[in-house]
Parts: structure tokens; C-alpha cells; sequence
């Protein structure tokens, strides 16, 4: 089981959005989206967990806390320490959609499938964690009084032993909740793996409404290939969109329906979103692939990331990818790297990442880096920076990850 919920970088339209800190109140987040703009989870000392941070970002999309002792109604772990009265809203009292619900944007890519077992974890867990929560704390939580007969007041006690038994995972009861709160469709799941199929057979007579999300890393785009198309009806009855981004909002790329000719779309960056409706369900449904591609020109107006192939994990192996930045005239392009770790070997001959100033593989060449021995800032003279990262099929580590921003020449 999979959600229709996706974090992603946060972009200048987004008007309300998340934003890790640390508050004196340590492990805490609201409620549903408050409408602010910048919305804070703290993840304070000792909070810095998996379970720990998989739970506030649980508050974050309007799901709140179950104990045996306290009611599921009750707020307890949603107050942002400006008072005692709670700031988080009931999911029930804000509309049941994703995009007007909350623009679940970060400044890191999070995924709602990135942070849970894998298909065959969750399959076998299923069974007996139907009724388990992400959300749910231990029967020891809380060793003296936390909060007051008021239901919408909450008191912190400095002394209280917090013995926190939080999970580690999200839960099937976790994904049901979501998927109801946000009327996710039945039909449909998320991608992340670097190629795969993306099929659906309708049943005949019958309406379908089914979404798809292609989740690539940094750096990354997705090339989807549509191999198979059966439909005999109207675009007004049945039809398939391919969108430029992660939801129906994103920029509309192809819009296919009964006589459309098998095609291939590239995304523009690491997120692709497709739909297939059908009124009555005709015809034989549509057969397609996708996969995941690295490189290309990328214009920076606004902070954009790279990454080596399939970060946070290990890169893939056997990659050549190069990326061609352009900040446009009168500025220049800065490179920052927050994390590096390839694979050492003599003159870098195995993996590396390499930074030229210019916009050709003949620019002045920064250098050729495969340890940790390397600049953590790279800026260019003009407006493009070339970037390439080589990964051979011998062994991966954790690779690298670098923001860019373009800033003007003065």
C-alpha cells in the first residue's frame, strides 16, 4: 500500500511550506498545514530519528498522536511553544485535498515511500501491524501528568521522564488514514526504482481513475515511454495525462486519448505525474516504461540540487552523467556541495566528480575529485559551470549532493 502524498523542494510559488529547525519545545510539529508560510518541525536534541522524524512529519499532513492512555482526538504533540492552546486543526475541518490542503514542499526532496519498508517489508507486516501507527507512543511515554483536562491545552512538565517507544516505520493503518484524508485514487502507486512499468488494464464497463508519481533523484529526469495504447473513446470519456511535476497542478506535457500514437516524454526535472480517467472504461487500457535519466542543461533562477544517481543511497554503478549549469547573462553560477563520498583510487580513475568553468569538456578545468579532499564551493567566472560525475561497476558509497544558486556579477 502506497500514498498519493509527495514532499518535494520547495519552489517560489509555494506560499506555505516546511521547515526543519529546533524549538525549545524538542520534538514537535502542528497539525495540518496552519497557513503561515514557513511552517517549523523542531527536530531538537536527541530527536535526530527516524521513528522520531517520520512522526512529526505525520502531524505535518494532519495525523495526530494515539496513545493507550490519552484519546486519538486529543492534541498532545502538535504545539510549536508559542502557548499553551494548540495551533494544529482537526483533519475534518480542512478540505480533502493534497494541493489545497498543504503545498507539502521542503527544503529536501521527502517522499512518502523514500521512508518506509520496502513492498516486500510491508507485505509481510501487513498482517500484524493493521492496527500499529506511526503516530502511536509507548505505554511509558509519559511518567507524570503532560496535559490538562482541557482538551485543547497542553502543559509541558520539565520533569517528566519521557520514555519515548516510538516506531520505525510507516504502518498500513498509517498509509489507510492518508489515503482516506487525501481521497487518494485506488488505482496508481509511486516509482522510485530507476526503470520500471507503468500498465493499467481497465475493467470493461466500468470508471477508473488512476495516478501515477515517477520520483527520481537529483540531477535526475524521467523518460517515460509509451509502448501500447488501447483506447476507443472520446477525450471527454478517457483520456491519459503525462504532467511535468509531481501533482495535477504541474505543467501539462501530453494529453492522450483514442487514436493518440505511442510516444516518449521527458521530464524537465526529477518528478513526473500521470493520470488515466475513464467514464465507462472502453478499450484495453495503455502499456508504457519508464527510466531514469542523468545530465542536461539545467537554467538556475532559483536553488536547484544535484545529486549523484539514487541519493541518499548508494549511486549507481556504470554512470556518466554531466550537467551543463546556466545562470544566464550577467550572473554566475555557485556551487555548493553539503555532502561527498566517493570511492578513492589513484587519480581518481574509478569514480569521480569533476567541475569545469565553462560550458564545454575543453573549459578550465576546477579539478577531478574522488575523496573527501575537495572544495566545498565552486563558482564560476561567466554564466555556465559543468558538472559530471563517473561511477565505474566495482563499488558505490553515498556520493554527493550540492545546491546551486546562481548570484550576479558585479
Amino acid at each position: 500500500m502506497k500514498t498519493c502524498v509527495v514532499f518535494v523542494d520547495k519552489a517560489p510559488q509555494h506560499k506555505d511550506y516546511v521547515v526543519f529547525t529546533k524549538l525549545p519545545c524538542g520534538c514537535c510539529a502542528a497539525v495540518g498545514n496552519q497557513r503561515t508560510g514557513p511552517q517549523p518541525i523542531s527536530i531538537g536534541d536527541g530527536c535526530e530519528q527516524t521513528g522520531i522524524v517520520l512522526h512529526e512529519l505525520g502531524h505535518v499532513i494532519g495525523l495526530s498522536d494515539v496513545t493507550d492512555d490519552i484519546p486519538q482526538a486529543s492534541p498532545i504533540h502538535q504545539l510549536i511553544n508559542v502557548s499553551n492552546s494548540v495551533n494544529g486543526s482537526a483533519p475534518g475541518t480542512t478540505t480533502k485535498t493534497l494541493e489545497s490542503l498543504f503545498n507539502l514542499t521542503m527544503d529536501v526532496i521527502i517522499t512518502n515511500d523514500k521512508m518506509k519498508a520496502s513492498d516486500t517489508e510491508e507485505e509481510r507486516d501487513e498482517s500484524i501491524s493493521e492496527n500499529d501507527s506511526i503516530m502511536r507512543y509507548g505505554e511509558k511515554l509519559f511518567q507524570s501528568k503532560l496535559y490538562s483536562n482541557h482538551p485543547n491545552e497542553v502543559k509541558y512538565v520539565e520533569s517528566a521522564d519521557f520514555f519515548i517507544e516510538l516506531k520505525m516505520k510507516i504502518y498500513v493503518s498509517d498509509v489507510k488514514a492518508t489515503n482516506e484524508f487525501y481521497r487518494c485514487p485506488k488505482c496508481g502507486k509511486s516509482f522510485q526504482h530507476p526503470k520500471g512499468n507503468v500498465t493499467h488494464l481497465p475493467l470493461a464497463n466500468a470508471s477508473a481513475f488512476c495516478q501515477w508519481r515517477i520520483i527520481a533523484g537529483y540531477g535526475e529526469t524521467v523518460l517515460f515511454k509509451i509502448t501500447g495504447m488501447h483506447f476507443n473513446a472520446s477525450c471527454d470519456d478517457t483520456y491519459l495525462e503525462i504532467r511535468d511535476g509531481p501533482s495535477k497542478s504541474s505543467a501539462l506535457l501530453e494529453k492522450l486519448c483514442a487514436g493518440s500514437a505511442p510516444l516518449s516524454v521527458t521530464s524537465t526535472g526529477p518528478l513526473m505525474f500521470i493520470e488515466y480517467r475513464s467514464k465507462t472504461g472502453p478499450g484495453e487500457g495503455f502499456e508504457g516504461n519508464y527510466m531514469f535519466l542523468c545530465g542536461g542543461e539545467i537554467t538556475v533562477e532559483d536553488k536547484v540540487y544535484l545529486g549523484s544517481p539514487n541519493y541518499p543511497y548508494e549511486y549507481v554503478p556504470n554512470k556518466n552523467c554531466s550537467w551543463k549549469l546556466s545562470a544566464g547573462k550577467g550572473f554566475r553560477i555557485v556551487l555548493r556541495l553539503e555532502l561527498f563520498k566517493l570511492e578513492g583510487s589513484e587519480n581518481c580513475k574509478s569514480d569521480y566528480l569533476e567541475v569545469r568553468d565553462g560550458a564545454t569538456a575543453a573549459s578550465k578545468l576546477f579539478g577531478r575529485y574522488c575523496s573527501q579532499s575537495i572544495p566545498s564551493v565552486f563558482i564560476s567566472t561567466g554564466e555556465n559551470l559543468l558538472v559530471t560525475f563517473v561511477s565505474d561497476g566495482f563499488y558505490q558509497t553515498e556520493g554527493f549532493l550540492g545546491n546551486v544558486v546562481r548570484e550576479e556579477i558585479k
